[in-house]
């Protein structure tokens, strides 16, 4: 699994200059296409929701003046489908709980950050913004390719006959409805 070339969006919204940095460390031990944005009030995530198109939200939960519940339902109301993960020290099972029946898609506490990079990278794969290899089928016997090729011309020249009966039928003016059964 591996992370995707095309650029992953991502607001942080965190108020300590220490903990961006582990947060950002996080992010780029998972590659380099991750494109940042860092807020930490209220009225900057409001300016940057309707500038930017986010792939991934990362939240402390603790912020000065509002919290990251607050962040999380104003970002939900912008990006109602993408992943938002709560990151913080400073929480409660209770906190942890009602983030989750809220619909936050993961909770990390600040002290077990080693698990963040894992944690991203589940949530991308599973919103489907990690490219997955391309499954594996047995190769076909050689001489299947031209019994395969041959049926796919003669469907070709039947549906060529019935679009020219169609096509007559059309300009007369006729009842078209058994020709677009043998259509199916």
């Amino acid at each position: 699994m591996a992370i995707p070339s095309h650029p992953i969006h991502t607001i942080i919204i965190e108020d300590s200059i220490d903990d961006l940095i582990f947060i950002r460390r996080a992010l780029y031990k998972l590659g380099p296409n991750f494109v940042v944005r860092v807020v930490n009030k209220k009225d900057q995530l409001g300016f940057l929701a309707k500038s930017f198109a986010a792939d991934l939200i990362i939240s402390d939960y603790l912020l000065p003046g509002w919290s990251g519940l607050e962040a999380y339902l104003m970002c939900k109301e912008v990006y109602p489908f993408v992943p938002f993960v709560f990151v913080s020290g400073a929480v409660s099972k209770d906190i942890a709980s009602e983030t989750a029946l809220n619909g936050a898609t993961a909770f990390v506490l600040k002290s077990e950050l080693e698990h963040l990079p894992q944690t991203i990278k589940n949530i991308l794969k599973d919103h489907e913004l990690i490219e997955q290899p391309a499954p594996s089928f047995p190769p076909k016997a050689e001489n299947e390719a031209p019994a395969q090729i041959g049926l796919l011309q003669e469907e070709v020249k039947r549906l060529h006959h019935l679009l020219h009966e169609i096509k007559d039928k059309w300009n007369k003016n006729q009842d078209l409805s058994s020709l677009m059964e043998q259509i199916d």
